[in-house]
């Protein structure tokens, strides 16, 4: 089903629907959504449903270059990660992470080696403690705001060894 958005002359919502269930049970759901919001013919937005109708991905092209660089993953419904490319080269650059509809952290690559330089930690939306690599500042117990804790009877250096252990696949 093609709409017309506000401002728009010609249709640039495009919804796909689907019939999930049998029988009594059989429901038409949304399973697709595709939105030109620019108005310029080619669509920018892409949004996918499960067959409950809740967001399950979303793929856009937020700057208009014809390039995907915004990525949405849902939970239940809601955002739970979003990953941005600022640069152009169509990977990520950005990720951040949602709980309960809220950012909880978020980690960027400043330099586009594909690895994360600075890391956020946010509690309630509001940012607590951020980290960068390179940076001259001492974190003390820095693995703490990440949800690592050393188990009953075990040292911060046993936590850390048994952690590497399983990285390294020892």
């Amino acid at each position: 089903i093609e709409t017309t958005g506000p401002g728009a002359i010609q249709p640039n919502i495009r919804r796909v629907f689907g019939i999930v269930g049998e029988g009594e049970e059989a429901r038409k759901v949304v399973l697709c959504r595709e939105v030109d919001t620019n108005l310029d013919g080619m669509k920018d937005v892409v949004r996918t449903y499960n067959d409950k109708g809740e967001a399950l991905h979303e793929q856009a092209d937020s700057n208009y270059n014809g390039k995907i660089d915004t990525w949405i993953s849902f939970a239940r419904g809601r955002i739970a990660k979003v990953e941005l490319d600022s640069n152009g080269d169509g990977r990520p650059n950005e990720t951040r992470f949602y709980v309960d509809g809220k950012l909880s952290r978020a980690q960027r690559d400043r330099n586009y080696d594909g690895k994360a330089d600075v890391w956020e930690i946010y509690d309630g939306g509001r940012l607590q403690r951020g980290i960068s690599r390179g940076s001259r500042e001492q974190v003390i117990d820095g693995f703490r705001p990440f949800g690592y804790n050393p188990a009953e009877g075990e040292t911060d250096a046993d936590m850390a060894r048994r952690h590497a252990e399983v990285f390294l696949d020892v």
